[in-house]
């Protein structure tokens, strides 16, 4: 995403490593700070992404998982 510093990740619900080797996870939520822009794909630089997943489940593989409710909040970089 082209971020200073990587995304932060928070990992929910006891115990979360009983849970992840289960293939499920309460709640994941992902913060990204100060986003740049980038051409038409990404037309607004970003000062903060929040993205918070529920009821995450891996489909058998650890290379994708779905999410039973996904919410996103954003706030442009006003400068």
């Amino acid at each position: 995403m082209g971020t200073e510093d990587p995304p932060s990740a928070r990992v929910s619900g006891f115990p979360v490593l009983t849970r992840l080797a289960r293939g499920s996870l309460r709640h994941v939520g992902l913060t990204a700070h100060v986003i740049p822009a980038n051409g038409s794909t990404r037309p607004l630089p970003v000062r903060r992404r929040t993205v918070r997943l529920d009821g995450l489940k891996t489909s058998g593989s650890a290379d994708r998982a779905h999410a039973g409710h996904v919410g996103a909040t954003g706030v442009p970089l006003v400068r």
